[in-house]
């Protein structure tokens, strides 16, 4: 349920903040006063498209936000949940749209995508007007309202259709696994085959491509080392390198070490150098033994690289991945060569889930046929009601006599058909009804699904156009009963209308500083009763025209109570 609106620079409306009762509120003012802005807002912050031109003139950008109260909707805090959001008991939609281009939706504060923003606020509004009808707009939609009226004997079919659906569906898949033709499965053991063969005739080992990099890069820079090494070594026991420089030391001060105690320490230190030294110069020696590539284990090296390299590009990042790759491939292997009695099996399967859900389908289809029957006759004395005697109207099934299942709601498409004079053929209702004939149509459906609908608010915009007398006072007694199961919204210029509001809002027009306003508020118990009376005609009030319009008004509140 919407509770408030706040508007920002949208079009005239510089400023507005608008909280709605639970029930019907009911927006009047005079013509031109600005009421379709409310709708362009509401709109607009649902997700609807727009432009910049909606933002208030001389303004760099416009903001509206919407406050719903969802306490009682887990469907929409699931929804949330799916989409990233945490769940709360108030869900705040803003939207922001800048001259400059800057586009912003935030739901609860978190920045959301347009595509988020339709997925939750289709759950939370509908919209009803002249040029909007929402619910109707696509065929698609015509089934989902044929189920929501059949609810109470459909719900539970479906549910089974879609748990044998959803059965079928996997076995399908599962089949499809083994390749499908016995052409692809062939191609598919040849492939695994080869990509299992080409694996093991490597012999991978976990680390060895490490070593072998290691290994790699020595043979690169074998000049540079080897040369250093010759150096290193020669500076130790070559001539006149460390080895003999620090003999001749060790030698000369351990004859005279016993004559001063001093020197004895320095002896002692220059013995471990020695042989730290000597033990240095033999551990590059045998460096320099290990250092003897020779050009054919060089080029073993650099094709085993190589090797690994090809099967990482092929199979997987690492070697590990290479491995995991093999071994699924083998089980895929395993599987279709000794698939000839599962595939039957499942075949068998596949036929006798086909039937369970193909019957469950057409119970389904039969059900909603006889709910369909009964929606017509609702819907036709719901219309003659409202002041359309020759329309008709027909839930018509389209053809399916492969009895295919191509979609998870069965083996039904419908298509609304409507005529709304004498003696023309029934059309598609999308293509052939009017605005003002949409309206009271879409009137028609709510008064009879209202008490069924998910949905918790509806706006009506001027669909009480090109009625008065006896059909206004149907409308606003239809008004009366679905708002009490759901949040109505009615822009209206029809007293009777105005007459059944919980909540009035009065839309003005005014000039300030140079500059068109428009404004909201709401009114009173006896501002309701002008505004009833200047709805009735009364551009002079007069103690008639008021003491009408109170008795009108009086006359819905008892409608009301009962």
């Amino acid at each position: 349920m919407l509770q408030s609106l706040f508007i920002n620079n949208i079009a005239l409306i510089e400023k507005l903040n608008i909280d709605f009762h639970s029930e019907l509120n009911i927006f009047s003012g005079e013509t031109g006063a600005g009421k379709s802005i409310i709708i362009d807002s509401l709109n607009f912050m649902l997700g609807a498209k727009t432009d910049k031109t909606l933002i208030r003139n001389g303004e760099n950008q416009a903001v509206v936000q919407g406050v719903f109260d969802i306490s009682k909707r887990a469907d929409i805090k699931i929804l949330m949940e799916e989409i990233g959001l945490e769940e709360e008991d108030l869900l705040i939609v803003s939207r922001l749209m800048s001259v400059k281009g800057k586009n912003e939706i935030r739901i609860n504060g978190k920045v959301v995508t347009l595509s988020m923003l339709r997925e939750i606020s289709h759950k939370l509004v509908d919209v009803h007007g002249q040029s909007e009808h929402f619910m109707l707009s696509k065929v698609t939609a015509h089934l989902e309202l044929v189920d929501n009226f059949a609810k109470s004997t459909v719900t539970k079919i479906k549910e089974d259709f879609a748990n044998a659906y959803t059965k079928l569906n996997n076995l399908q898949k599962e089949l499809g696994a083994f390749g499908g033709s016995e052409a692809e499965m062939q191609r598919l053991i040849d492939l695994y085959s080869f990509q299992v063969k080409e694996i093991d005739e490597a012999n991978l080992e976990i680390g060895e491509e490490e070593s072998l990099l290691e290994k790699y890069k020595i043979i690169m820079n074998i000049e540079k080392i080897s040369s250093n090494l010759s150096g290193a070594i020669s500076s130790l026991s070559g001539e006149a390198g460390a080895l003999t420089t620090v003999g001749s030391a060790f030698t000369q001060l351990n004859a005279i070490a016993s004559m001063n105690d001093k020197i004895t320490g320095l002896v002692e230190r220059l013995k471990v150098i020695k042989f730290e030294c000597a033990d240095i110069d033999e551990s590059l020696k045998d460096v320099q033994v290990d250092l003897a590539f020779d050009e054919r284990e060089s080029d073993k090296i650099t094709d085993r690289i190589e090797q690994i390299k090809k099967l990482k590009r092929k199979y997987g990042a690492d070697v590990n991945a290479v491995l995991v790759f093999r071994d699924k491939a083998k089980a895929e292997y395993d599987k279709l060569t000794s698939s000839e009695e599962l595939i039957a099996e499942l075949k068998i399967n596949i036929e006798r889930q086909e039937n369970i859900t193909l019957n469950i389908a057409e119970k389904l289809s039969e059900e909603r046929k006889v709910k369909s029957a009964e929606l017509e006759k609702y819907i036709i004395t719901e219309l003659k009601e409202l002041g359309m005697e020759n329309s008709r109207f027909e839930v018509m099934f389209k053809d399916n006599e492969r009895k295919t299942m191509t979609k998870t709601t069965g083996l039904d498409d419908v298509e609304f058909m409507f005529s709304a004079n004498l003696g023309e053929p029934m059309k598609p209702l999308i293509k052939v009804i009017s605005g003002g004939e949409m309206s009271r149509f879409m009137l028609a459906l709510k008064s009879i699904t209202s008490e069924l609908d998910d949905i918790d608010t509806m706006i009506f915009d001027e669909i009480d156009s090109g009625i008065s007398g006896k059909i206004a006072h149907v409308v606003a007694e239809k008004f009366i009963k679905i708002s009490r199961h759901q949040q109505i919204i009615v822009i209206t210029h029809l007293p009777q209308i105005a007459s059944t509001g919980d909540c009035n809002l009065f839309i003005t027009k005014a000039v300030e500083n140079g500059a068109t306003k428009t404004s909201i508020s709401p009114l009173s118990q006896q501002e309701k009763i002008v505004e009833v009376a200047r709805l009735s005609g009364g551009n002079e009030l007069t103690n008639a025209t008021l003491a009408h319009a109170e008795e009108l008004i009086s006359h819905y509140d008892k409608i009301k109570e009962n």
